[in-house]
């Protein structure tokens, strides 16, 4: 699609990737772009094939802040005395908001032209180019496709499928130009001549196929995906509720790439090819952390002084019947010798995804900002308005730590007699599952 808007008299620069034995008719990807987005992921531990979400607030690193500068001089370099350019590189879907803010900034118009292509054709590619795990390629194209769609939903965009791109250019090219309330510089017709000498059907590289092949998907996370790329624009969605599932997500994929990278260097030490390594099952399990309902299980509360470590005698709990989503009061006395202004709870002694409502200390609330959670025992999530705390532990030993010094300050004493604990804990499958059926319906409306 590069090429065809360079053919259609789009600027796309000077310095383009070279063509290879498995593209020869060329990438035209702009070598600089590619260099900025590889420093940019290699910054974050990242490669171009990670399967893991970008840190948290990443556009306010350093890191973004270098690659921001090297992008505008790229910019000034190439593409400053031309009204209509183009850039392309699979990266820049996950650096979208980078983008969007540094041109809007500087005064242009960017459109967002998202080239989607069947998952099996990708997967095919990625399997054949890179000897790719088959289900590390399917997430990967997943994650690029949720990246994109998070960040050019509520801009000036398009989707444009690759087989039908083949099928019909002259209609997409059309379409996207009164998407776009702008004609191409170089007249359609002029160009014909030029874009069907490269257009051709050898490009597709895995027979063109349909989507529909997927709709019974099991994995939620990939049929989502596939509900994407049928619509011709993202979907507008409720931004905290968009953001709460992409919180949710990252664990989940720093699960999976981290069982990949596991494999992969198993692989090259055993010498054995990586997919035949991949076992489909594991993956499902590290994705899944069931929590049976009903079940009996207790919070603890630790406590100790700075220079102390927590210990096993100096704790008290409770035990509480586990409701499976639903809020739980637990309250928890402490002996009077619990003088200690450090107090670490343990929620549960199995793992989930812990919503933390409310802490009180002898029945005054504490204040989150007042009162800050120091540690914790897994991954922090996006909390809600009006929660203390929501957390992911994928280990058997859930917890967090609380600073309580300043209450030792205000009353004048550090003596705590009772502890009381407002919760809920949710499997992250199932967290993961309500935010995507609620997106699924979304697109479903669209389309009927």
């Amino acid at each position: 699609m590069a090429r065809i808007c360079n053919l259609l008299g789009a600027s796309i620069g000077s310095r383009i990737l070279p063509a290879s034995p498995e593209n020869e008719r060329g990438y035209w990807e702009h070598a600089g772009v590619v260099k900025i987005h590889d420093q940019l992921l290699a910054a974050f531990g990242l490669r171009w094939d990670s399967v893991a979400a970008l840190p948290h607030r990443w556009i306010e690193s350093s890191a973004s802040a270098l690659a921001r500068e090297q992008i505008e001089s790229l910019i000034d370099a190439d593409f400053s005395e031309s009204d209509c350019f183009v850039i392309k590189d699979p990266r820049i879907s996950r650096f979208l908001p980078l983008w969007i803010q540094l041109l809007s900034e500087r005064g242009i118009q960017p459109f967002v032209l998202v080239m989607v292509r069947d998952r099996t054709a990708v997967v095919r590619s990625l399997i054949r180019r890179d000897d790719m795990p088959p289900e590390q390629a399917k997430l990967l194209w997943a994650l690029h496709l949720s990246d994109a769609a998070h960040a050019a939903s509520d801009q000036h965009h398009s989707l444009v499928s690759y087989e039908d791109l083949l099928r019909n250019w002259r209609r997409t090219i059309d379409t996207l130009e009164r998407r776009m309330g702008r004609n191409w510089p170089a007249s359609p017709d002029q160009a014909k001549q030029d874009i069907d000498s490269f257009l051709n059907p050898s490009l597709s590289h895995s027979p063109l196929s349909s989507t529909a092949n997927h709709a019974l998907e099991p994995n939620p996370l990939l049929r989502l995906a596939e509900k994407l790329i049928t619509s011709k624009t993202f979907p507008s969605i409720d931004r905290t509720a968009e953001e709460s599932l992409r919180a949710e997500l990252s664990p989940q994929l720093a699960l999976w790439g981290g069982y990949i990278l596991h494999l992969a260097d198993l692989a090259q030490r055993k010498q054995i090819p990586a997919p035949k390594v991949i076992d489909p099952q594991l993956l499902v399990d590290l994705l899944d952390i069931p929590v049976s309902p009903g079940r009996r299980d207790v919070v603890t509360v630790f406590w100790r002084s700075s220079n102390e470590q927590f210990r096993e005698d100096a704790c008290a709990n409770t035990h509480y019947e586990d409701s499976h989503g639903e809020m739980l009061r637990c309250v928890v006395a402490l002996p009077a010798d619990a003088k200690k202004p450090f107090i670490r709870i343990d929620p549960a002694n199995s793992r989930g995804v812990f919503r933390i409502a409310r802490i009180l200390v002898d029945g005054n609330v504490l204040d989150k900002e007042q009162f800050p959670v120091r540690t914790v025992n897994g991954i922090r999530l996006k909390e809600r308005e009006g929660e203390f705390l929501r957390f992911l532990s994928n280990h058997k030993d859930p917890h967090f730590e609380i600073d309580l010094r300043t209450r030792e300050k205000e009353a004048g004493t550090s003596s705590i007699s009772r502890i009381e604990i407002q919760f809920c804990r949710d499997s992250l499958s199932a967290s993961i599952l309500e935010r995507i059926t609620r997106i699924e319906s979304i697109l479903d409306e669209r389309q009927n």
